[in-house]
């Protein structure tokens, strides 16, 4: 009961030169030091904060989904 109640999240650290995240309505956008932006779109009952441009919060009251988006984030630059 405390997913309903409190919710879950993860917070995830962008480390590198130029590298930031910011949010664009629902979609992540992140700058990861390709020659494009990669975008995630947030799937429903996830949420996504960005409370400063190197760290992301993703929550949600799903704790396997909140850990399988936080995973989909990281596969673009492992640490």
């Amino acid at each position: 009961m405390s997913g309903v109640t409190e919710g879950f999240q993860k917070t995830l650290e962008l480390v590198g030169v130029g590298y930031k995240a910011q949010l664009k309505g629902k979609k992540l956008v992140m700058s990861l030091g390709f020659s494009h932006p990669v975008e995630i779109k947030s799937v429903e009952g996830i949420t996504f904060e960005t409370p400063d441009v190197n760290h992301i919060i993703v929550k949600g009251a799903d704790n396997q989904l909140v850990g399988e988006v936080a995973a989909n984030i990281r596969k673009w630059r492992k640490p």
